[in-house]
C-alpha cells in the first residue's frame, strides 16, 4: 500500500481509484461550537499556567502542548480502505492494518475502533486505530460495517460490535 496521502472531500466518503473508498473527518470544522469552547478552555489553562509559572513562556508552552496533544481534533484525519488494507492518515502520522489481521471492529456513533487484537489493553493502546466518522457518519459507518462483515464472511475472524441505536449489537 502506498504511503502517499490521498485527497478526499471532507463532506462525504469518496472513492480513490477503482477499488478503494474512504472519508475524511475533521472534528474542529464539523463541530465549531465545541471547538470555540475548547479554545477558550485551552486559553484559560494557558493563562493559569502563565500566572502560576510567573512568565508568559509558561502560558505559551502550555498552549502549545495542549494544541499538540489535541492535533486529531484540530487537523483532518483521512481514512481509506480497499480489499487488503485499512489506512488512517492521522495529522502527524499514517497507520495501516491489513484486513487479514483485523480481529475487532467497534462501530459507535461517537467514534469507532479497529484493532488487530480482540481484547484491548491500556498497555497496548497502539494496537488499534481510532475512527472518527466525518460529516456523513451513517454512510461512513455503513461502509466500514459492510466491508467488515464481508471480511468476516470470507473467513477473517473479526468480532464486530455495532453500537448504533436500532442495531442488534454484534453483527
Amino acid at each position: 500500500m502506498s504511503s502517499t496521502p490521498h485527497e478526499t472531500d471532507s463532506d462525504s466518503p469518496v472513492a480513490h481509484g477503482s477499488d478503494a473508498v474512504g472519508w475524511t473527518a475533521w472534528p474542529a470544522a464539523e463541530r465549531p461550537l465545541r471547538t470555540v469552547i475548547l479554545l477558550i478552555f485551552i486559553a484559560a489553562l494557558s493563562v493559569l499556567a502563565g500566572m502560576i509559572g510567573g512568565d508568559v513562556l509558561w502560558a505559551a508552552t502550555g498552549a502549545a502542548l495542549l494544541l499538540a496533544t489535541l492535533n486529531r481534533w484540530f487537523l483532518p484525519t483521512s481514512y481509506r480502505f480497499d480489499d487488503d488494507d485499512f489506512e488512517a492518515g492521522f495529522p502527524l502520522r499514517r497507520r495501516s492494518v491489513r484486513w487479514k489481521d483485523v480481529r475487532r471492529v467497534v462501530i459507535d456513533p461517537d467514534g469507532g475502533w479497529l484493532s488487530a487484537r480482540r481484547v484491548e489493553s491500556r498497555l497496548r493502546a497502539g494496537a488499534g486505530l481510532d475512527l472518527y466518522w466525518g460529516r456523513e457518519p451513517e454512510q461512513a459507518m455503513d461502509m466500514l460495517m459492510s466491508v467488515a462483515v464481508a471480511k468476516r464472511d470470507a473467513g477473517v475472524p473479526i468480532e464486530i460490535a455495532d453500537r448504533r441505536a436500532g442495531s442488534k449489537g454484534a453483527a
